[in-house]
């Protein structure tokens, strides 16, 4: 009898000892042997998962990148402009003699003006032509009267050059003329006039 009043169990020896181990250990195995194949699956399992989810995420990544390859691109775009080479005359002065008095037949002078704008830069010619009553033989421009009398003049020079300094304040030449006293000493009293044209080229 045992302490707790039972029947001592009946000693296993010999070659049933040994089954009955055997069968013990083979029930341990199989049972550890079934934790770790359900371990392994679990571990598996989420394996699986996290795989797929990382697989997801770099394919969004790629789609991402792939798609912002191919949706953008780039290309040069030329800017130009050019300034025009331009001269425009702004303003002109007549030249007036006014009134001559034949009795006192001295040299008088006049003088008209241009005022001309350029582009910065350029060159510009100004040219006076010969006017509308020119005499060629005697290379004299003249004023002409509505009787046909004619009285000649001279200009201080009849063309002018020079280089632009672009549209903020215009460039000022002076027309400056004469008539000679002994070319009206002799003329009657009646108007007289011309036409002369300038040409400014750039």
């Amino acid at each position: 009898m045992n302490p707790r009043g039972h029947a001592p169990l009946p000693a296993v020896t010999g070659s049933d000892a040994i089954a009955t181990d055997a069968q013990a250990g083979c029930e341990y195995d199989a049972a550890g042997h079934t934790d770790k194949r359900q371990n392994r699956r679990h571990a598996m399992k989420h394996w699986n998962a996290a795989t797929r989810y990382t697989g997801r995420i770099l394919l969004a990544l790629l789609l991402a990148c792939t798609n912002g390859a191919f949706a953008g691109d780039a290309v040069d775009v030329r800017v130009s402009a050019s300034v025009l080479a331009v001269c425009k005359i702004q303003s002109v002065r007549d030249i007036q003699f006014g009134t001559l008095d034949p009795s006192q037949a001295t040299n008088t002078f006049a003088e008209g003006a241009v005022a001309f704008m350029c582009t910065r830069g350029v060159d510009y010619r100004l040219v006076v032509d010969k006017g509308q009553n020119y005499d060629a033989g005697a290379a004299l421009r003249r004023m002409k009267s509505g009787d046909g009398s004619f009285l000649p003049y001279q200009l201080g020079a009849e063309s002018f050059s020079g280089t632009g300094t672009g549209f903020r304040s215009a460039i000022n030449i002076p027309l400056s003329a004469s008539i000679r006293g002994s070319d009206y000493i002799d003329l009657p009293a009646v108007a007289f006039s011309d036409v002369i044209r300038l040409v400014l080229e750039p």
